[in-house]
């Protein structure tokens, strides 16, 4: 049997296990519609997806204060309504799941998502059938993402954070492995890390352009060595 070289792999959720651009961006356009805000290019629809809601609308539509406030209640109430399900599973991501699991490596989800909201979408596809804990992101949005990830090394019993590695596809994913003491992989198949520049501030254990590419990062022939 393969000695995985981590005892946790803790992923993010939008752009690494699911591709929710789909009900993501629906549920933007419709928010921009009630709020006569107008349209936006698809570039910077898919710019909202992995950070909290209320940057996008800061960020993409210059929203401040009360106005922001209500362009993130109203995405919520349409997203959790009407879009939540809309999203589909990266090809050969549950086969890759499978592979950790069969080698003794346990699996958790940190996402920024609410946790409201990341449970049943999970369930919803069967990722809860491979999870060990999943924490999304409070509904005051005060957690930020190594908040999150150090929440699940803790739920799955990890005291020394080398032990685990975050698998995400964006720099805040590689911010938040940073702070949290884990290893980071770049999942290049989901929404970031598409650009030289992005991946050149990683500080990245490696970088894999398909789901099935983990299985030889996590479980390679050799485990790494800790110091």
């Amino acid at each position: 049997m393969i000695t995985p070289s981590y005892s946790l792999a803790v992923f993010d959720l939008d752009g690494t296990l699911l591709d929710t651009s789909r009900g993501i961006t629906a549920a933007i356009c419709h928010t921009l519609r009630e709020l006569g805000l107008p349209p936006l290019s698809k570039a910077c629809l898919n710019r909202f997806i992995g950070p909290p809601i209320e940057q996008g609308f800061s960020e993409f539509c210059g929203l401040e204060g009360e106005q922001l406030l209500r362009a993130a209640t109203v995405f919520r109430r349409r997203y959790s309504e009407q879009f939540l399900l809309q999203a589909d599973p990266y090809g050969g991501i549950f086969e890759a799941l499978d592979h950790l699991r069969q080698a003794g490596v346990k699996i958790a989800v940190a996402t920024y998502k609410r946790e409201t909201y990341a449970r049943p979408l999970l369930a919803h596809f069967g990722f809860d059938r491979y999870t060990d804990t999943i924490y999304g992101s409070d509904p005051e949005g005060k957690l930020r993402k190594h908040d999150i990830l150090t929440r699940c090394l803790s739920a799955c019993h990890i005291t020394d954070a080398t032990y685990a590695v975050m698998v995400g596809d964006t720099l805040q994913d590689a911010r938040a492995a940073a702070t949290a003491g884990t290893d980071f992989i770049g999942a290049c198949y989901g929404f970031g890390l598409h650009t030289e520049k992005e991946r050149n501030v990683c500080r990245a254990r490696a970088f894999v352009h398909t789901p099935s590419e983990l299985v030889s990062v996590i479980l390679p022939s050799q485990p790494i060595t800790r110091g």
